[in-house]
């Protein structure tokens, strides 16, 4: 994808202090007519291994990152497989799901990104040198990795080519720690030192400071059915609400919790704020933007070490899964009934690398339903940017409507873990100004809501383009297009591809956008003797033709030959024979 370009802003920085502080000591009053159903345990690791991050994916699979025995566990119903990293001693803390769909995780001590293929091919990539410490990863809306990066004081973000970019946050020693994407698609972090940030797609950095009572700290957040931001602290019972409208914190006192602190939250499938504890397993609803309705269920025992890692994730049988700190086991929570909520998924299986102007170009994409439930009143909204209009769309059992500046289509349902595959053609007008910056939107909702609002949704930069060019002078060697990549230099200050013989030379150039005509323009240096069409001794032809051809694919567009012998003719400029 061609989303980071010079001609962007330059990455700005901006601080806002706190504008309101609400303090309210409202605590939560137990109701114990909604418990939650008995805690389950699943599944047991090996002793020591300590369950550290999970995901809910492909192949209806639970992934989990074992963070002392360097493996991911893909657990699928009651078979668990192994997946042992090539490194050790690398701690995998947190996963996610990529735009690839497949299982993408940090190293904490490797400093690297790992990537794990749902048939058990692994990769990383490495962070290089230097204090970095990536802690938590999550999928943005640009189709990259963003993830913090606590002692390298950055939000890191790695695009689908494997290239990183990093974004140092203004103050020093911030520790990021958690991070997720919002559904405008800005990305949220906390920092260790009383703050939450905000970071755009375009790497625009606000801060906020959080009002904390020493020593608490603020360690993970999640966003809100309400529309808040609610953020855990890692110490006591306060919860801080954040509302992005007014910039403003409201601190709640979670007074009836056996808990002395919190270590994790999720939106659960009931559509409460789900949270694990130091005791207990618990929920609360935010109506009106104030935690009510708190119920909870003891942990099997107390987490009073911290080996591994406390998380806790909605799975896609209104269910819940979690391990604890100071356990190697997984465990699960079911709720009675069905789900409130699905989880909805946008994957793009083709998006042109650049567009033409004038010319025509296809979108195709998959709609995943995560839940083992059906969706209701299915809703794909694509956003068509300045100058792209709408030519068709295949949504099967759909129906679309072009809005002009959208294109809204639905379908009654989208079934339990099904695929949808989804395209749409569209046209760009002719653009006075080449290179020119544009932006396409498509996400998908339902009726009953989402879970995750944040990955049903992707946004997609593109370029237009008037004409499209390659040029390589082999001043630095031949790229990977050529089947021949050796140059020389044969005199100084010129540098070519060859030399060749009797040699195919093939020049591949894929993913073209529609175009109506193709140049092509290149020098060719003959050297050592050339016999052209026809070398005549005494009136005899002694030499066979030197032939030079090109070809399109398979179609022939020159056929000719050179001569620089005495007594010889060639067909160049025109064709042979």
């Amino acid at each position: 994808m061609i989303h980071c370009k010079l001609a962007r802003p330059a990455w700005r920085h901006m601080i806002v202090s706190l504008l309101v502080l609400s303090l309210s000591l409202a605590g939560l009053r137990s109701v114990q007519a909604a418990k939650t159903a008995a805690i389950d345990q699943p599944v047991t690791f090996d002793n020591g291994s300590y369950p550290a991050g999970l995901v809910y994916g492909p192949d209806q699979s639970i992934w989990v990152t074992l963070s002392k025995s360097d493996q991911v566990a893909q657990v699928t119903g009651s078979v668990t497989t192994l997946h042992a990293l090539p490194q050790t001693g690398v701690v995998p803390r947190d996963i996610t799901v990529g735009p690839d769909r497949a299982m993408w995780f940090v190293e904490e001590a490797g400093n690297r990104i790992g990537r794990l293929q749902s048939d058990g091919e692994l990769g990383n990539y490495s962070l290089g040198t230097g204090p970095h410490t990536p802690s938590e990863i999550t999928l943005g809306q640009d189709l990259a990795l963003w993830f913090t990066e606590r002692d390298g004081n950055r939000i890191g973000r790695l695009d689908p080519s494997g290239k990183f970019t990093h974004f140092n946050l203004p103050n020093p020693d911030s520790k990021p720690e958690s991070i997720c994407s919002a559904p405008d698609g800005s990305l949220w972090f906390t920092e260790w030192e009383n703050r939450i940030g905000r970071i755009s797609l375009l790497g625009e950095i606000t801060e906020y400071d959080v009002p904390t009572i020493a020593p608490e700290r603020p360690v993970d957040l999640v966003f809100g059915p309400d529309g808040g931001i609610w953020i855990m602290l890692n110490t006591g019972k306060w919860i801080v609400r954040f509302d992005p409208g007014t910039e403003s914190f409201t601190r709640f006192r979670l007074d009836s919790t056996k808990n002395n602190s919190l270590s994790d939250l999720t939106l659960g499938p009931d559509n409460r704020i789900w949270f694990i504890g130091t005791q207990t397993v618990g929920s609360f609803d935010t109506s009106g933007g104030v935690p009510g309705n708190l119920i909870e269920e003891d942990l099997p025992q107390p987490v009073y070490t911290s080996e591994g890692r406390s998380q806790i994730i909605t799975g896609p049988d209104n269910d819940l899964f979690f391990p604890t700190a100071n356990t190697s086991s997984l465990y699960r929570t079911a709720l009675s009934g069905n789900p409130v909520l699905r989880d909805l998924q946008v994957f793009i299986t083709y998006m042109p690398p650049l567009l033409l102007s004038s010319g025509p170009f296809n979108v195709e994409a998959e709609i995943v339903n995560w839940t083992n439930t059906d969706a209701a009143g299915v809703e794909i909204n694509l956003t068509l940017d300045e100058g792209i209009h709408f030519v068709d769309a295949d949504v099967p059992g759909g129906s679309c409507n072009d809005l002009g500046v959208s294109v809204q289509c639905s379908l009654p349902s989208l079934g339990a873990g099904a695929t949808l595959p989804v395209s749409f053609v569209m046209t760009t007008d002719r653009i006075k100004t080449s290179p020119t910056e544009r932006m396409l939107a498509l996400e998908v909702s339902s009726t009953e809501g989402d879970y995750q609002p944040a990955n049903n949704r992707v946004v997609l930069f593109t370029t237009i383009q008037t004409t499209l060019e390659y040029f390589n002078d082999f001043s630095v060697g031949a790229d990977d297009y050529w089947s021949h990549q050796m140059t020389r230099t044969p005199v100084p200050g010129l540098d070519v591809l060859g030399l060749f013989g009797e040699t195919e030379v093939t020049f591949e150039w894929d993913n073209l956008p529609p175009h109506d005509r193709a140049w092509m323009c290149f020098d060719l240096y003959i050297t050592g003797p050339w016999g052209g069409t026809e070398c005549r001794v005494g009136g005899k032809n002694i030499i066979e033709p030197d032939l030079w051809t090109q070809f399109l694919d398979e179609e022939p567009l020159l056929v000719t030959t050179f001569a620089n012998q005495a007594n010889c003719k060639q067909a160049f400029p025109g064709n042979y024979p």
